[in-house]
């Protein structure tokens, strides 16, 4: 793991300590504490990066550049690009074996970032170089977007694990969607689970309004119940010859169901990546001290355990005794 310590942070001047937390700019090198970086969520030296600017150690002379200490602790060291790549990315859990750049494993879907082959001190694809906390594990000062590592972890909760390396792969460019089953299951209930309660009440309330036109149109379709399936062909049949609008109708609300459950599997992790972030920013430009900002965080973010469960009960009701209410109300 390298060592900052007698360097300066490129905010306040101020030397670092051993157990200084430290964000690394992945542009030009520069070291800063993380409470110094949250001030303005940008590198102190912004605005010379077009020029190619790159941070100068204080204490390895004139020509140590963020790139050649770079090359220099890769040299010292058993980490190269190449080695990396001739090392198999094997899962520890299952053995499966994965593509070089997944933190992720395809099979077991157990996290791949504390293999033995990845070093404390790492360049990720996308040209961070990330300060770690051993076992190749990743780094609470990484960022994702203007966002480091550590704040998401906060606002996310115990269930980090997979939802960063998620959010690396998308901040990297690696892939536009990833699966959710969780999501894919529950749609609207995820949703709302992870504190997105707009989406997830709109997606609940379509759901709810489709299912309960389907359940009025099968209803009248099989007004006495089904007896047998031959019974139930030739009254679908029928229904269908005399009132094709309530089939459409039907056919269009399924689609719509179809394409909820599809949109909240494939791309819930990338909208939650998008709440995480937009939150995790409001939050540190409103709060004035790391203490009020840490505390922010976990009350913000985390799982919304009552209005999930409540949501659900209210949807299952619903759809349980819509048929009864149906029957009894509006045909009988």
């Amino acid at each position: 793991m390298f060592d900052f310590s007698g360097e300066s942070c490129s905010v306040c001047g101020s030397v670092f300590g051993e157990r200084d937390d430290i964000i690394v700019c992945p542009k030009c090198g520069a070291p800063h504490h993380r409470d110094c970086y949250k001030v303005g969520n940008r590198c102190a030296f912004e605005d010379r990066h077009e020029e190619g600017f790159e941070w100068q150690s204080e204490g390895r002379g004139t020509d140590t550049s963020s790139e050649s200490f770079r090359d220099e602790f890769q040299a010292s060291g058993d980490y190269s690009r190449d080695s990396a790549r001739s090392k198999p990315n094997i899962c520890r859990n299952c053995g499966g074996r994965n593509r070089d750049e997944a933190l992720y494993c395809a099979y077991c879907e157990a996290p791949l970032f504390g293999n033995e082959r990845t070093s404390d001190y790492s360049h990720s694809p996308d040209g961070f170089f990330t300060v770690g906390n051993g076992e190749g594990a990743i780094s609470d000062g990484e960022l994702i977007e203007d966002i480091p590592v550590g704040d998401l972890k906060k606002f996310i909760g115990t269930s980090w694990y997979y939802y960063i390396p998620q959010f690396l792969y998308f901040a990297r460019n690696l892939k536009k969607a990833s699966i959710n089953l969780t999501a894919f299951i529950t749609h609207g209930l995820w949703f709302i689970s992870r504190k997105m309660y707009l989406i997830g009440f709109s997606l609940m309330l379509v759901m709810t309004a489709t299912n309960l036109f389907r359940t009025y149109v099968e209803c009248r379709m099989y007004p006495e119940g089904i007896s047998n399936y031959s019974d139930a062909f030739a009254d679908t049949t029928v229904f269908m010859t005399e009132h094709p609008l309530l089939v459409f109708g039907m056919m269009v609300c399924t689609a719509i169901q179809i394409a909820v459950i599809f949109f909240s599997g494939v791309f819930g992790n990338r909208m939650y990546m998008s709440h995480c972030i937009k939150k995790t920013r409001r939050l540190n430009s409103e709060c004035t001290s790391a203490e009020q900002f840490n505390k922010r965080l976990t009350e913000a973010g985390g799982i919304s355990v009552i209005p999930t469960i409540s949501c659900a009960a209210v949807y299952f009701l619903i759809t349980y005794y819509s048929s009864y209410f149906i029957y009894t109300h509006i045909l009988g």
